[in-house]
């Protein structure tokens, strides 16, 4: 996502344990609109949209985690 936007250049903005934080918390939350379509459709809308919170404050409190044990060793 951050190259379709800063080119290869994701450097010059980011520093390298931002840059990992950012892959920790994409990877952990629902990554895209075709997920949630998906779990609306199974599981209806009600449940769809508190999976996804829970996924998202679970994705950001679990980057968040890293970053501070990161940031605590170097």
């Amino acid at each position: 996502m951050l190259l379709s936007v800063l080119g290869n250049k994701v450097s010059l903005a980011l520093s390298p344990l931002q840059i990992y934080t950012f892959g920790v918390a994409s990877t952990l939350q629902i990554p895209c609109i075709i997920a949630f379509g998906v779990l609306w459709r199974e599981f209806g809308p009600k449940r769809a949209i508190l999976l996804t919170l829970a996924s998202l404050i679970y994705g950001i409190s679990f980057a968040g985690l890293v970053w501070r044990i990161m940031c605590f060793i170097l």
